[in-house]
This record gives C-alpha cells, sequence and structure tokens, in this order.
C-alpha cells in the first residue's frame, strides 16, 4: 500500500522501474503479469492522485515495448 507512505511523505517525485521482466512468464501467468504490472501501475497512479497530487510521475519502461530493431543503433 503505497497511501499512507504517498500521504505522509508527499514526495516531489515518484520514479517507478518496477515491473516483471520475462515475457515468456507472461504468456504462462498472464493474470500475475497483469497483477504485477498494470494493475500495481494503476492503484501507485490512484494513490498520487488522492493522496499527493503534487507528486510528478515518471514510469520507466525498456525497449522491449517496441519489438525487434530493423537496425542497431536504435536511435532515440
Amino acid at each position: 500500500e503505497f497511501a499512507h507512505l504517498l500521504a505522509a511523505e508527499q514526495p516531489e517525485l515518484c520514479v517507478n522501474a518496477s515491473g516483471r521482466a520475462s515475457v515468456p512468464a507472461a504468456m504462462v501467468e498472464p493474470l500475475a503479469d497483469f497483477e504485477a504490472s498494470t494493475l500495481l501501475n494503476f492503484r501507485l497512479i490512484d494513490d498520487i492522485r488522492r493522496r499527493s497530487p503534487g507528486t510528478t510521475y515518471i514510469h520507466v519502461s525498456s525497449a522491449a515495448v517496441y519489438g525487434e530493431p530493423s537496425r542497431l543503433p536504435v536511435s532515440e
């Protein structure tokens, strides 16, 4: 639960780099992957909205969301 911590600390910034990293595991256990990523992120963002609205939220992801690159290096 993040609500109590957010309410007490009122952080300026929340950087979220959490999440499961295995695509094969997500295919075998999609509900566990959903709960550990999408649902957890929703709860965190909602707690920030309700308890610490001044907090800036940054979500860090990986290049895996873009698939296999056609060439390297990948440009920004």
